[in-house]
C-alpha cells in the first residue's frame, strides 16, 4: 500500500508538471534558453493539493500515519505553517488509527499549531479517543475560548467541571440557572445529587461574596 501511495503521488505530480510546463519549452527556445540550462521545470504543489490528490486518495494505506507525520514534521522543519487541510488530515489519520502519541508529539513540538478549526476536528473525534477531546479542550483554553470550553463540558454532562472552568476563566456572564439546570439533569441521570448541591452552594457563596446575602435574585443571575 505504501508503494501504491508513492506511485500514485508520482503519477499525479508528473501530470501536474506536464500541465504546468506545456508550451514552456518552445517559448524558452524562442527566447534563446531551455529547460536544460537552468535545470528542470519547477512546479509549486500546495498543501491542499497534496492532501486532496495524494494522501486522501490513499486514506486506507497502512503507512498513512507515518507518511502524514513525516510530512507535517517536514513542513515545520522548513519553517512552513501547516495549513488547515493538512492539519485536519493529520488529526483524522492519527486519531482514527490509534496514533495519539504521535499527535501529542506534533502538538508539543508546535508542528501543529493551535487553531479553532483544528480544535473542532479533535472534538469531533472524541468518541473514538477521549484523549483527542482533552487535547481539543486544552487547545481551546490556550486560544482563550473559555466559553466554548464551558459549553463543551456542559454538553458532556460535567457541570462541576464547567463551573470550575468558568470560575478559573473569570466568566461573569454565565447564568447560574443554566449551571443549576445542568447539575439537576446530571443528578437525576447519575443518581448522585452531590453535583447539584456543590454548584448550588458555590453560587450561594458567590451571592454572599458579591451582595452580602446568599439568596438568589429573581430573573437572570450571573456567576462571578
Amino acid at each position: 500500500m505504501y508503494k501504491d501511495m508513492v506511485v500514485g503521488g508520482r503519477k499525479w505530480a508528473d501530470l501536474e508538471v506536464a500541465r504546468n510546463t506545456a508550451g514552456q519549452a518552445d517559448s524558452a527556445r524562442g527566447a534563446g534558453g531551455g529547460a536544460g540550462a537552468g535545470g528542470g521545470a519547477r512546479v509549486v504543489v500546495s498543501q491542499g493539493e497534496l492532501c486532496q490528490h495524494v494522501l486522501v486518495q490513499h486514506g486506507g494505506a497502512a503507512q498513512l500515519v507515518r507518511v502524514v507525520s513525516a510530512y507535517v514534521a517536514s513542513l515545520a522543519r522548513a519553517g512552513l505553517a501547516v495549513q488547515q487541510p493538512a492539519a485536519e488530515l493529520a488529526v483524522r489519520a492519527l486519531v482514527t488509527r490509534g496514533a495519539a502519541p504521535r499527535l501529542r508529539a506534533l502538538l508539543r513540538r508546535a508542528a501543529l499549531t493551535d487553531a479553532r478549526p483544528l480544535a473542532c476536528a479533535l472534538l469531533s473525534l472524541g468518541h473514538l479517543d477521549p484523549a483527542a477531546a482533552q487535547l481539543a479542550l486544552d487547545m481551546l483554553w490556550r486560544l482563550k475560548g473559555y466559553e466554548e470550553v464551558v459549553e463543551v463540558l456542559l454538553s458532556w454532562d460535567e457541570p462541576v467541571a464547567a463551573l470550575g472552568a468558568a470560575r478559573q476563566a473569570g466568566l461573569g456572564a454565565l447564568p447560574p440557572r443554566k449551571l443549576l439546570a445542568a447539575a439537576r439533569a446530571h443528578a437525576q441521570a447519575q443518581g448522585r445529587p452531590t453535583a447539584f448541591t456543590a454548584i448550588y452552594h458555590a453560587l450561594q457563596a458567590r451571592n454572599e461574596r458579591t451582595r452580602g446575602s446568599p439568596h438568589f435574585l429573581k430573573g437572570t443571575l450571573h456567576f462571578r
